[in-house]
């Protein structure tokens, strides 16, 4: 179980790609899957917040967001539901610098080997995690939901899965940069 070292996890599952079949998908899941694709974020960005749960360790309660939340996120809204992700729910103060930009390096590390692989990750996950207790910095990022990717010799690398999680560095990347005080999302 991922969750193990974790006291109090915070957790996002992300889908990442902008095709969400596999090849076996008959005709009508093709094509409910490029409808949902194209009205939600995971055709224009790449990625789509599928979940999250935050804890808030002032008031020892946790915040959830189901798919819903992030099907209503937009192209030009989806950072905010990562900044929702990375900030304490009773205070909206976000989380620190050092957490968020473990995990942003992780998904870098994450990024540059799907770029050496031929494989195609249709309807794969990145679940990120960090501790939501005081004064942590545990962090662990993964890629899940394997049941539709394959390896496709010459087929080149997944554009797709490659263009979520570059999108999804560049949030961060925000993040960071608002953590500071440099500058704001734009």
């Amino acid at each position: 179980n991922l969750l193990t070292p974790f006291t109090h996890p915070c957790i996002a599952d992300v889908k990442i790609g902008t095709r969400l079949y596999g090849d076996e998908a008959d005709e009508d899941k093709r094509k409910r899957m490029e409808e949902q694709a194209r009205t939600t974020t995971s055709f224009d960005t790449g990625m789509r917040i599928c979940g999250m749960k935050i804890h808030d360790p002032l008031t020892g309660e946790d915040l959830v967001h189901d798919k819903t939340f992030g099907r209503s996120l937009t192209p030009t809204t989806l950072h905010l539901g990562f900044l929702e992700f990375f900030q304490i729910p009773s205070t909206k103060q976000l989380i620190p610098r050092t957490t968020i930009t473990q995990i942003r390096d992780r998904i870098t590390r994450l990024c540059d080997i799907l770029k050496t692989h031929e494989c195609r990750l249709y309807a794969s996950s990145v679940l990120l995690i960090y501790e939501g207790g005081v004064d942590s910095t545990r962090v662990d990022v993964r890629l899940i939901d394997f049941a539709h990717a394959q390896l496709e010799d010459g087929a080149g690398v997944d554009e797709g899965a490659i263009f979520g999680l570059n999108n999804m560095i560049g949030i961060l990347d925000g993040l960071v940069d608002e953590r500071e005080g440099t500058k704001g999302l734009n």
